[in-house]
């Protein structure tokens, strides 16, 4: 899924602020539609440009963990994995090993 993206605060919808440049979930804001803050993290990106982006709720389990999936390349896509974490997936998150059945 694309997600509508913008140098501009987007208008009328629930969103999330992130830096150019920025990793592991350092400097991100999750913004109601009033902008009124949700979650936020600080981070030593906090001057580059900003970045917002239409907010996607992520899956959760029983305890409220968040899980977001991933896919890695290596030339092609060769593996798909989890992350657990918060709102907001950060350095701390965890990697959780699973396994597809048919």
């Amino acid at each position: 899924m694309l997600l509508e993206t913008s140098f501009e605060p987007l208008k009328g919808q629930k969103q999330v602020e992130k830096r150019a440049f920025g990793r592991e979930g350092a400097n991100t804001v999750i913004y109601e539609r009033d902008m009124s803050v949700i979650e936020k993290t600080e981070g030593e990106y906090g001057n580059f440009k900003p970045i917002y982006q239409a907010y996607a709720e992520l899956p959760k389990d029983e305890q409220g963990r968040s899980y977001q999936a991933g896919v890695f390349f290596a030339y092609e896509g060769c593996g798909l994995g989890f992350r657990r974490g918060g709102l907001i997936m950060e350095n701390f998150s965890k990697f959780v090993g699973h396994r597809i059945k048919d």
